[in-house]
Parts: structure tokens; sequence; C-alpha cells
């Protein structure tokens, strides 16, 4: 590196550490973390080390020292998150990087924090490029180990998904063994097993439930007065609150729905003797509006469902629907029900694929072309711009971005694609990770965490979440979209940030111990 160059990156990043509190910093992201350098044209691997969750702020601020800060740019390849491959900029040379990150830091005066775009952003006039390929690998997540049967390189640090994919009845035996979604005709006859032979007191995910000594320690998330942009748990429902408004859809199988009264005018009904039914939607002004599906487990009480309104996104133009496992529907309609609807999924051991395989059919069942599959942990939505860091490196305090804002810029680009030969069937902005330089506007990567879907065209070529699978659903998912001519992105412009939950959700105990086992 040139005199010059070098004296760029110092006034970029003017802190220096040592190789090995590199190498600390290098779990602030989510995910396995491995860090490479070249010198004298080897590349050498030091071990990932673990740092603790008290060292972790979680706060959406750029880490203290972050791995690479006294590194040629041009050999970081850290891993950020399950959908991150390690190559990102390694085609960037470090002159490159320097003269796009030349107006890094810009001051605080131009900063308006009321949750609008940024004027004049690097990536203004760019547009997903439908020719970006998807690679057949995916970091492997250290929260859900994988084999190292399904796994690539001689450190096993990537998932293979060509080899599950050219393999899957292969890898839902291996993986899924014991389950009880270990194979579809497995899941035909749970269909056709009356409701109470499903809930037996053995299987784990109800002892979980059930058990007041499994009681999961995550707690509601509250935000405060003057905290925008940021969407908290529900407050605690009064105790008169519960209205019968229970109903039933049928979609292949008879599924129990609890509406508020706030959202029937968005469905027509019928009464049959003493069973009432949610027959459609009412009408295709209500088609057009904002459909969001949200599947949630052991999250009654903390799931983060109070999400800021703006002029884009409100009760007028949204309607969020939760999608809950049997066992836990009474839960869901107590502390959720006066603000969502809630559905009641046919089964109760299965895991988050079998949840979104069911939102897809429900959604077209519902005649919907378009709709959000966002998860209960959302929290806030962030703009990166390459060559403009915020002020103090703070993008919670400085970059928070309306969720409207957010879901319109999506939806444009899938809804511009709708039509086309090779349409975008998925997209979803790129889960929070700020440590490393992003260089280019879109990925093409599974998306995760806040997806919208074009199910008219996942349809018609027959593609679907995996029922069967616990994990990596939206690994196998995106990659099944490409190889069938279809496109999926991640928008590197937005981030989410979303709740770290220790043991709800797919952090369950239950969940992680079924997968790890296997």
């Amino acid at each position: 590196m040139s005199t010059k160059s070098k004296q760029t990156k110092r006034e970029l990043f003017p802190t220096t550490r040592d190789s090995s509190s590199e190498i600390e910093a290098a779990a602030v992201c989510k995910g396995p973390q491995t860090k490479e350098s070249a010198v004298d044209g080897i590349t050498q691997k030091p071990e990932a080390v673990q740092i603790r969750e008290d060292e972790e702020k979680q706060d959406g601020e750029w880490p203290e020292n972050p791995t690479g800060e006294t590194e040629e740019l041009d050999s970081t390849t850290e891993k950020c998150s399950e959908a991150d491959s390690s190559s990102e900029i390694e085609e960037s040379t470090a002159s490159g990087i320097t003269q796009r990150l030349k107006n890094f830091q810009i001051g605080e005066d131009e900063e308006k924090q009321d949750g609008e775009w940024l004027k004049n952003h690097t990536w203004e006039t760019e547009k997903p490029d439908s020719t970006l390929e998807m690679k057949a690998t995916v970091s492997i997540s250290q929260s859900y180990p994988t084999s190292s049967k399904w796994t690539k390189n001689e450190a096993n640090a990537s998932v293979d998904l060509a080899e599950i994919y050219s393999n899957l009845p292969s890898y839902i035996e291996d993986v899924m063994k014991g389950s009880i979604n270990s194979c579809r005709q497995e899941l035909e006859r749970v269909l056709k097993t009356p409701d109470s032979e499903k809930l037996t007191v053995n299987t784990p995910h109800i002892l979980e439930i059930r058990n007041e000594s499994l009681s999961p320690k995550d707690r509601k998330v509250l935000t405060k007065i003057d905290e925008k942009y940021t969407a908290s748990s529900l407050p605690s429902p009064p105790e008169d609150s519960a209205v019968k408004n229970f109903y039933y859809f049928d979609c292949e199988h008879v599924l129990k729905m609890y509406v508020p009264s706030s959202n029937l005018s968005w469905f027509q009904t019928q009464t049959n003797r003493y069973t009432r039914w949610i027959k459609k939607i009412i009408s295709n002004d209500y088609i057009g509006k904002r459909w969001v599906f949200i599947p949630s487990f052991r999250r009654a009480q903390i799931a983060l469902l109070q999400w800021p309104h703006d002029e884009v996104m409100n009760d007028d133009s949204t309607i969020r629907i939760l999608v809950v496992r049997p066992s836990e529907f009474d839960a869901y309609v107590r502390y959720c029900g006066p603000h969502f609807p809630v559905i009641r999924l046919p089964q109760d051991e299965i895991g988050v694929g079998y949840a979104r395989y069911w939102i897809q059919k429900i959604a077209l069942r519902l005649e919907l072309q378009f709709i959000w599959m966002i998860d209960d942990s959302i929290k806030y939505f962030v703009e990166y711009d390459p060559n403009k860091k915020p002020p103090r490196g703070s993008y919670k305090e400085f970059r928070k971005r309306k969720f409207g804002l957010v879901f319109e810029r999506i939806e444009k680009f899938v809804k511009e694609t709708a039509d086309e030969k090779v349409p975008i069937v998925a997209m979803s902005p790129r889960r929070f990770c700020v440590r490393k330089p992003l260089l280019e506007p879109f990925v093409c990567k599974p998306p995760q965490v806040a997806v919208y879907l074009n199910l008219r065209k996942l349809q018609e070529k027959h593609v679907y979440y995996r029922p069967e699978l616990k994990t990596l659903e939206d690994m196998i998912f995106g990659y099944e979209c490409e190889q069938r001519n279809l496109k999926v992105f991640m928008d590197n412009r937005i981030q989410v940030f979303d709740q770290p939950w220790n043991d709800t959700g797919a952090s369950s105990p239950s969940v992680k111990t079924n997968t790890q086992s296997s």
C-alpha cells in the first residue's frame, strides 16, 4: 500500500489495536466469525474468539475499534450473518475503497433525525441487477450447527446449499430424524390426526409451554418516550378485553381464527348455524393494502408488535396477522387479540419452515399476490450510505428510518419486476451489520427477518418454504428460487436490527436441542 493510502486509512480509522484485540472484536455481528488476511501470499485464518454477552451493547452503535481497522481493506472477509459470504469486497482494491469512503464522516447538523431518507444518497439511482447470481454456500450458523456432511471447505465454515438442495430427502432424514417433520408422509398423517391427539403432553414444545419451571427469561422490550421509529412490546391488556370474535377459515385444513372488531371490516364473513367463517377479503381495495404475516412462538407477551405509525404504515394501510401454534393460540388471543387477527396452525410440533409454508397457503387462499412475512423481533430499521458515516458512528441515534418508508422502497422494487421474465420474488433489508464497508447496493442472497414476497410468481414455479425444516428454511427457499429463475435480494441501503432473544421463538431450548441433537 502506498504511503498516501496508509495516511488516508489512518484518517478514516485512527485507532490501532494489536492482532489479538482485532480478533476479539470480530464477534460484533451475528454468526460465527473468522478473519482472513493475506501475508506474503499465504492466507492465514486465526481462530474466531467469542466475546461475552455483557460486552455486546446491542445498541445499534458502531463497535469500538472494529476488526480490520489497521489491515488492508481489500483483505477483509468477516462474516456478518448467516446469509453472508466471505468475498463481498475481495475484488475491490484498498485504494478504490479509500476513494469511496473519503467523505465517510458527516456532521451532526446534516442529520435531521426525522426518519426520512438521506439526501443525495450514494446509491440513489441504483436498482437490483437481475444478472447477479447467488452463491451456493452460506456461512454456518453458530446457533444451529450443521453436520459436516452438508458443509464445504476444509474448516467446514460454509453450509453447502447446492448439496442440500440436490439431496433434500437425505438431508431431511439426517437432520430431522426423530422429529415429527422427518418426511412429508408424516406431515400428511399429522394433518389427518384429530386435534385432541396432536397435543400430547410428551412433545417438547408442549412441555416447554405448560411447565412453569421452563418459563422463558426473555422479557418485554419497552421504549423511551422520546425514542422514535422503534418497535416495542404491547402493553398488557385489561382483564375484560376478551371479545369472542372467533371464526374459521377453510384452507385445505379448517383453521381457527380470531379477528378483533377493528379488523372485521377487511373480511367477508358467513354464519352457518353455529359456525362463523372468514370467506375472503372484502374487496380489491383491501387486497391492495399492506398485508403482514408474523409467525410467532412463546412470545405472546413480549413480541415487538407495537410499531411506530407514520404516513405510509398505519392501521388504515396495513393489517398484521399473527400465525401461531395450537398450544399457544389462547395465549396470543388473550394478549394480542385486541390488536391483531390470530390464526391457529394445524400442527404444533413443527418449526418455522412449517409456519412460513402455511402463511404462503393462507395468503394465496385469500387471493393476495404480495405480502410481507416479518419476524416478531424487528426493533428498528437504519439507513446505510458507504460514503456517509453518521456522527459518532451512531446508527441508532441518527439513522433510524420510518417503517413505512422502508416498506414502500422494497415493495416498489419487487412490484416493478412482477411482469418481467426474471422477476424479483423476495426481498429484504440486510440484517444490521456495519462493521465492514458495503460496496454494493444490493446482493443476491436469501432474504431474512422482514421479507416481501410475490406469491403469484412463487406459486407459478411451485416454490414454497419447506415445512419440514426447523432451520435453514430461508436459505433453502432463497436457493430454490435461484434454481427456478426467480430472483431474491437483500437491500444493503436498509438494515434491520432485530431483538437478540435468548430462549423464545427459534431460540427456545426445545427447538435448539432437537436440532443440535439430530
